[in-house]
């Protein structure tokens, strides 16, 4: 179960490797990856990495967006946000993300809907909501649990 903390192993997955557990839990593999990229990875990088397992993460994307000042997120280089401002999330995490940000103001840079965001976040968002922050933690939580019995169990 070293893969569980090889950063480069939890980054490299495909929608293709996925068709086994598809038909096991009856989804689409398009929606086991998904899941898997957007919030079981996350848990795992963060873990690896040593990082803390808070939401803080969305803070420093949205202050990075400010910074250079993207105006849509299609101008945004996720793979370098990850890598100078969340490197515990994944591009599709971070994508995920932005791009649930921008659904509320389409005439809006995405940068001014990002500062928006930081200084006065929305009752529904993790930032601006300390039950779902804390679901998120209890989700995190678990995630880390099920990685444990992995690692025990195959050293037993």
């Amino acid at each position: 179960m070293d893969e569980l903390n090889n950063i480069d192993f939890l980054d490299s997955s495909k929608a293709k490797d996925f068709v086994t557990i598809a038909k096991m839990v009856g989804k689409s593999k398009d929606a086991c990856y998904r899941r898997w990229n957007h919030h079981i990875v996350p848990v795992l990088k963060s873990d690896a990495l040593g990082l803390a397992q808070t939401v803080e993460w969305r803070n420093d994307a949205l202050r990075y967006i400010i910074k250079e000042k993207f105006a849509s997120t299609k101008e945004v280089p996720y793979s370098k946000v990850v890598r100078d401002s969340c490197p515990g999330q994944t591009t599709s995490s971070v994508g995920g993300f932005l791009n649930d940000l921008s659904r509320g103001g389409k005439d809006t840079p995405l940068h001014e809907l990002c500062k928006k965001h930081l200084t006065n976040p929305p009752h529904n968002s993790l930032l601006g909501n300390e039950e779902k922050a804390q679901e998120y933690l209890q989700h995190a939580s678990e995630i880390l649990k099920l990685k444990q019995t992995l690692i025990s169990n195959k050293l037993k």
